[in-house]
């Protein structure tokens, strides 16, 4: 499985519009990357973790915080 959804994979797997995909990113909900130069028009991937955490809970009250990794 990739690590990281285009914007239209994105998309597709939240059952949402690309323009909704790219609000989110703009609201600071979905973190987006690009191998682009910051303001260029590239292409904008998102971490398939983060849009499968988003579409568990973005009908809940208020969310968990994400796991990280806890050091030993």
């Amino acid at each position: 499985m990739a690590e990281y959804y285009t914007t239209k994979e994105a998309a597709a797997a939240l059952g949402i519009c690309v323009a909704r995909v790219l609000q989110l990113r703009k609201e600071g909900v979905l973190d987006a990357y690009s191998r682009g130069e910051k303001g260029s028009k590239s292409k904008f991937y998102f971490k398939v973790a983060d849009v499968e955490y988003y579409k568990e809970h973005r009908n809940g009250s208020k969310p968990l915080p994400p796991l990280r990794k806890v050091e030993t």
